[in-house]
């Protein structure tokens, strides 16, 4: 072999290697023109790349019906955020970064998400904050997201419009905190090994047994002047300090995740999990603890973030349908996975092989309904010998059996997948 032909294709490999992974590919990339509230573009417009971050350009619109808002004068609007994603987040070695207000991560259709704080404190004093799902809770719609000031839409707690919560599965991947590490609904593997079945995930937080608030969470002893107010006027769960941490109550750490292996992360990761009650109902602290767990990306931070997209950032389009490729496993035969999930609703990860021998030839994954009718190619090009997987969006068609065909050369394997909606 050539060594120009080698060089290329170990830049394929990178490159392909660069889109695999979940913070690159997970987003909803807006490829149809899609309008939300106000008539404004909905989801994520454009993805950006690089070896250490993902650049993510979005409205904060999505593209579900949002709305209306009780009590709350403020109107959504186009934010023309840019969110920076550390590609390799870190564990925070030092004193771990309190979340500040305004955005702290982004969903997966580029709405952020806040923390549990409203911005208010008990008579001003800095002591006792107000918990926003409490003292908001009049002003949240049917999605449990409402506007802030700047028209900035958001979600403080379980982004139920944005998936379906299906009990005995793993929930889907949400979005991502800004230290980089991922958040997922509110089940996952009863182990972290990734073993056992698909449970609520339990936060480790719970309201305090106390009679008046004149303490901390931490034992700390308060001056009268800042006690907060009576329990018999304001009842305990309305203010954070109502809340602590025990350690061995849930399935999560005092920053409301853990580390497990998850179906986008099959090595494991550290994950943020959304957290609700028996009933469904929202659990604090919701989606992220008091602190990250990781080092977040300064440069978020604030009412408008400070991020620019370097000039030699790749970009991700909905075009780029090679993703998850591994340099160093090659498979012998050509072979198409069982879809996960299935049936499904309306997204589901499709994985397969290309076999060794088959460098830069010509591959085709097509989706066809129950009568042989062609409904979408999902890739026809040339492809280097690999394993891949390309996560399928079916959400422009209606329930029923699906086939899915996998082609190279004079091979062909094909396989049944449900949507169920």
């Amino acid at each position: 072999m050539s060594k120009d032909c080698i060089t290329t294709l170990f830049l394929f490999a990178v490159l392909s290697y660069l889109n695999a992974q979940p913070e690159v590919t997970s987003w909803t990339l807006n490829c149809d023109g899609t309008t939300g509230y106000g008539n404004i573009l909905a989801n994520v417009q454009a993805i950006h790349y690089t070896e250490d971050y993902v650049y993510v350009n979005s409205t904060g619109i999505p593209d579900y019906d949002i709305g209306p808002w009780p009590g709350n004068p403020n109107t959504p609007s186009d934010q023309s955020y840019i969110f920076k994603i550390p590609r390799y987040p870190l564990e925070d070695s030092g004193d771990h970064f309190e979340t500040p207000l305004g955005p702290i991560g982004a969903l997966i259709n580029g709405v952020p998400f806040f923390n549990i704080k409203d911005a208010f404190s008990y008579q001003g004093e800095g002591v006792w904050f107000q918990n926003a799902v409490m003292f908001e809770a009049e002003s949240f719609d049917d999605c449990l997201c409402h506007p802030a000031q700047w028209g900035n839409l958001h979600n403080h707690q379980n982004p139920v419009c944005l998936y379906e919560d299906i009990s005995g599965e793993h929930s889907p991947l949400l979005g991502f905190a800004f230290d980089g590490f991922p958040v997922y609904g509110p089940r996952g593997y009863a182990n972290p090994d990734g073993t056992g079945d698909n449970v609520r995930i339990e936060t480790g937080y719970q309201v305090r047994d106390i009679t008046d608030r004149s303490t901390l969470p931490d034992g700390t002893e308060l001056p009268q002047w800042q006690w907060g107010p009576p329990i018999s006027s304001v009842p305990l769960g309305w203010y954070i300090e109502d809340y602590e941490y025990v350690e061995e109550l849930g399935h999560l750490d005092e920053y409301n995740g853990r580390f497990a292996v998850t179906p986008e992360y099959p090595d494991g990761t550290y994950a943020y999990y959304v957290t609700i009650h028996e009933d469904n109902s929202s659990a604090f602290p919701y989606i992220i603890g008091p602190e990250y767990y990781g080092e977040p990306e300064m440069d978020n931070i604030g009412p408008w973030s400070n991020v620019t997209i370097p000039g030699d950032a790749m970009e991700f389009t909905c075009d780029s349908m090679f993703v998850n490729y591994s340099a160093e496993v090659v498979p012998e035969k050509l072979k198409l996975h069982p879809n996960y999930p299935n049936p499904f609703n309306p997204t589901t990860t499709i994985r397969f092989d290309i076999p060794d021998g088959e460098t830069y030839g010509d591959a085709s994954l097509q989706i066809y309904d129950i009568t042989g009718r062609l409904v979408e190619t999902l890739m026809n090009d040339k492809v280097v010998g690999g394993e891949y997987e390309i996560k399928w969006d079916a959400g422009h068609l209606s329930s029923g059996v699906y086939l899915v065909q996998l082609k190279s050369g004079d091979r062909t394997v094909t396989q049944k997948l449900t949507l169920f909606k």
